[in-house]
């Protein structure tokens, strides 16, 4: 096996949040980490939104 954690027969990983951390497959010791500060931002998409708020009324239809 090429595995960082494995654990066989047992549901959990029994690790503590910021303390033991485990982030998968050869990711166990680095990388962001399950209740990190940058945990949640690798599941996340940057998206730019702009909104021009000085228009008033609508768009006319065409």
């Amino acid at each position: 096996f090429d595995v960082g954690n494995l654990y066989i027969n047992r549901a959990i990983t029994g690790s503590l949040v910021s303390r033991q951390p485990f982030g998968g497959h050869r990711l166990s010791g680095i990388g962001r980490k399950a209740g990190g500060s940058g945990y949640l931002e690798q599941f996340m998409v940057e998206k730019i939104i702009t909104e021009n708020t000085l228009r008033r009324g609508f768009a006319p239809t065409q």
